[in-house]
């Protein structure tokens, strides 16, 4: 190797959405991928619980909170416990954020619960404030 090439170590970052509205899903995944995210979308708890118990790796997770059959409290619940990964920003979506939402959201271990569709800016922001923003560096491993 010459003296002048580096290696790049870097890797697009990835998102988990994890919603059953179908428009909504495609507006938060291209709100993602215009953040240089790679995104996977499922519909349901049951397909993310599925796909992140295959040891599939992600810097971020966007959760509906009022899927069918196993809701997004229930979901986070099994990220953080069963799965044991503390570390990966939960973006909690959701129809109400009254505060007893909120509160439940928090105990399920989502970092923050917003009122959906949300804007470009909050994914942004979200990013920011929790560190998964930038494109380098390896992934949240669990």
């Amino acid at each position: 190797m010459g003296k002048n090439m580096e290696i790049s170590t870097s890797r697009q970052k990835q998102a988990l959405v994890v919603e059953d509205n179908a428009m909504i899903q495609k507006i938060h995944s291209a709100f993602l991928k215009s953040f240089n995210y790679g995104v996977t979308a499922v519909r349901t708890g049951e397909e993310a619980i599925i796909i992140l118990k295959s040891n599939a790796t992600f810097d971020v997770i966007l959760l509906d909170i009022n899927l069918p059959q196993i809701n997004g409290y229930e979901v986070s619940r099994i990220i953080r416990e069963e799965l044991k990964d503390i570390s990966t920003p939960i973006m909690g979506v959701s129809t109400n954020t009254a505060s007893e939402i909120r509160d439940k959201c928090l105990s399920a271990g989502i970092n923050e619960i917003y009122t959906k569709p949300i804007l470009q800016e909050t994914i942004n922001n979200f990013l920011q404030t929790y560190g998964a923003k930038t494109n380098s560096g390896p992934a949240i491993q669990r």
